[in-house]
């Protein structure tokens, strides 16, 4: 494996880290508003639960294709 190869690679792993960092802010603000005034609205309630999985799952994923990637390093 040649520096080239190596540099895009590492760039990557930069990129998925800064995709996780971003996906646990939206994580944390979405608990942030189910806590906060979606006890009147189950609705919101509800979808700030979706969309709260929902990131969690990305960052599952994310996480993963990190350690896949440092493996092939």
């Amino acid at each position: 494996m040649n520096t080239t190869e190596l540099i895009k690679k590492h760039e990557t792993l930069i990129e998925i880290l800064e995709a996780i960092k971003t996906f646990e802010m939206l994580k944390k603000s979405a608990k942030e508003n189910i806590e906060g005034f979606c006890g009147t609205f189950p609705e919101l309630r509800r979808k700030y639960h979706h969309k709260n999985d929902i990131y969690g799952r990305c960052i599952t994923r994310l996480e993963e294709r990190y350690l896949n990637l440092i493996k092939q390093i």
